[in-house]
């Protein structure tokens, strides 16, 4: 009975320094990095429909300026990305070039009557991102019944 008791006492600690080695590995691994920001700009008077279309062969890759990725829409509201380097669900900021924020709101129906939001009306299986910019009354002139990927 005795001689099984060292090897109680070693097993013990092998225990113990297998978990404070985890716990420190852990600290340093698992360490909670901040979010990566996301910032949209829009041309200053741009309303209707935007798009983000991931297209490898074609597409441009989004550039990252001071620790945030820059999605800078082109006049014509269709921007090509080699691939999307946004993977979570952070809370991008929409911003005009002049530097005026845009309102985000959740659905078409909820836009302002008058002024203007932006809406994420969603994402399509290709990858394409689909966001509109205006006023209750620019959203009523679009057919939403048909894809707009």
């Amino acid at each position: 009975m005795n001689s099984s008791f060292p090897h109680r006492i070693y097993s013990i600690a092998k225990m113990l320094t297998g978990i404070v080695v985890i716990c420190i590995a852990g600290k340093y691994i698992l360490v909670p990095r901040p979010p990566i920001s996301t910032r949209y700009i829009f041309e200053n008077t741009f309303r209707g429909i935007c798009r983000i279309v991931i297209s490898p062969s074609d597409g441009v890759e989004v550039p990252f300026v001071n620790g945030e990725y820059v999605f800078a829409m082109p006049t014509n509201g269709v921007l090509k990305i080699k691939s999307n380097p946004c993977t979570s669900w952070e809370t991008p900021e929409y911003i005009y070039q002049s530097g005026v924020p845009i309102t985000h709101v959740s659905s078409i129906a909820d836009l302002p009557v008058k002024g203007v939001a932006l809406v994420r009306y969603g994402t399509y299986n290709n990858g394409t991102e689909v966001i509109f910019i205006g006023s209750k009354k620019d959203a009523d002139k679009i057919d939403w019944s048909v894809p707009h990927n």
